[in-house]
């Protein structure tokens, strides 16, 4: 494998496990914003959902970084 590829998969693992914790409703201190918001500001919002949608939304990523780039590996 080469170096970039390695890469790749790193990110790709990185991506999944951080995609697994916060679709398990955890992990709300991963999150920019909420982490920091007074203890009012955070009883707005359900934390197990907002977890869950970051969650979903870190799913998708880590699919095109692999696969996309090998498709233009027939390009002069």
């Amino acid at each position: 494998m080469s170096g970039s590829t390695c890469l790749e998969w790193a990110v790709v693992i990185l991506f999944a496990v951080l995609s697994i914790v916060l679709l398990m409703g955890k992990g709300s201190f991963l999150l920019a914003g909420y982490n920091t918001a007074s203890k009012k500001e955070k009883s707005k919002y359900n934390e197990k959902r907002l977890c869950r949608v970051v969650g979903g939304g870190l799913i998708n990523p880590p699919h095109r970084i692999v696969s996309v780039p090998h498709h233009f590996l027939w390009l002069p």
